[in-house]
């Protein structure tokens, strides 16, 4: 039987932030904390900065989790610090194995736990202490004795998926997080570190049409219009700069129609290859992948780019010359064969190119380098390809 918290959570998981934060019980900031609590730190940390600041502020005092929430804050969504939790069995060094027991009985119904952190006066992580270590000590050893030193801590600053892939094959329950001096922050549980990719993982397709991240499937439709519209206002506007592009070279278009055929392919192909060296870049950013430098990658997709148009472009080409052989009146169709064949694999090249540089750009500039990435992609190289194709068909043929 499923409880009633566990649905209201899983309600609350299903929701954007904002309308998330319209179902809690704010006139009690206890049941609040309460219900907050159950969720991963990520989720209920975008949900409370969703609420008024003094709202906020009266949550976080009635929780025991409100100080980890106010370090996750200063963290970047995403990255560890994000999903800090307090390390609640943390003990000095120097402390008895029977006193460590004692305590850990108190903790054991309330907590979640696996291991204890061995620390310094300051903090200092010195070392880890599995319950199993615990279990076949004696009580009169110190937790000193029996830890295990140096282990494997991770940073706050740390994304996800680069935490995830420093992870032993057996990870624990849960890992310290250190900063630069190794002082102890907090813990995160390993389950909820593949939770929160799994959410995050979930909106990359979202994020490539403009879908905002905290909109959920449950979301109410006048907050998804409100996600939605932004990006899509954006687009609209740069389909009316390529409607005015083919609009400058409309009196040129009709000297020749057969090359208005040739305009949507020559858009959808280029949207197609630019599409494909976007996804293959982002997977490569999605598993922190080092093995190829920026610039190699993106010369590699240029010139694959390249390669694919020079290949459509020849079978194009084919196609314009069948055609045109049957209108003479449109004019030479070797011209315009080869026309079509250059347009298409200079198109594909810068096609490719963009789709690789954009998502690192966006990288550069502290953008999600999913955001928008192939509303913004599509309406470039709509611009680039056609712009440049009737360029060169005045350029050089009518």
């Amino acid at each position: 039987m499923v409880r009633q918290d566990e649905l209201f959570s899983s309600r609350l998981m299903a929701l954007d932030a904002r309308t998330a934060a319209g179902l809690l019980d704010l006139e009690h900031p206890n049941l609040a904390a309460q219900q907050l609590g159950d969720l991963p730190p990520a989720r209920a940390m975008a949900i409370l900065l969703a609420l008024p600041e003094d709202v906020r502020e009266s949550i976080m005092a009635a929780s025991h989790t409100g100080a980890a929430w106010l370090r996750a804050e200063r963290y970047a969504p995403g990255t560890v610090g994000n999903q800090l939790e307090e390390p609640v069995a943390a003990f000095r060094k120097g402390t008895s194995v029977a006193m460590a027991v004692d305590l850990l009985r108190e903790l054991m119904p309330q907590r979640e736990l696996n291991q204890v952190y061995v620390v310094d006066p300051d903090n200092r992580l010195l070392g880890i202490v599995a319950f199993r270590e615990l279990l076949f000590a004696e009580r009169g050893q110190s937790l000193d004795q029996i830890m295990q030193r140096e282990p494997c801590s991770l940073r706050p600053e740390w994304p996800l998926n680069e935490a995830l892939s420093r992870l032993s094959l057996q990870p624990p329950l849960t890992y310290p997080v250190c900063d630069d001096d190794n002082v102890l922050l907090g813990q995160v549980h390993t389950h909820r570190l593949h939770q929160q990719q799994a959410f995050e993982l979930s909106g990359q397709p979202g994020y490539l049409v403009g879908v905002d991240h905290d909109e959920q499937w449950a979301s109410p439709w006048w907050r998804k219009f409100q996600f939605r519209q932004p990006w899509l206002q954006i687009h609209l506007f740069m389909l009316f700069v390529v409607g005015a592009i083919v609009s400058h070279f409309q009196i040129n278009i009709a000297k020749a129609t057969l090359l208005a055929v040739f305009l949507p392919v020559l858009a959808g192909l280029c949207r197609t290859i630019g599409a494909q060296s976007l996804a293959c870049t982002l997977r490569g950013l999605s598993l922190s992948n080092p093995a190829r430098p920026v610039k190699r990658q993106v010369i590699k997709e240029t010139w694959l780019g390249l390669l694919n148009g020079i290949l459509t472009g020849l079978l194009a080409g084919l196609g314009m010359f069948i055609i045109a052989s049957r209108h003479p009146e449109q004019g030479d169709a070797g011209q315009l064969a080869l026309l079509v064949a250059s347009a298409m694999a200079l198109s594909c090249m810068s096609a490719g190119l963009l789709g690789a540089a954009m998502p690192l750009l966006l990288r550069k500039l502290g953008v999600n380098p999913a955001m928008a990435a192939n509303l913004v992609l599509s309406g470039l190289s709509d611009m680039i390809s056609l712009g440049l194709f009737l360029w060169m068909a005045v350029a050089f043929v009518l």
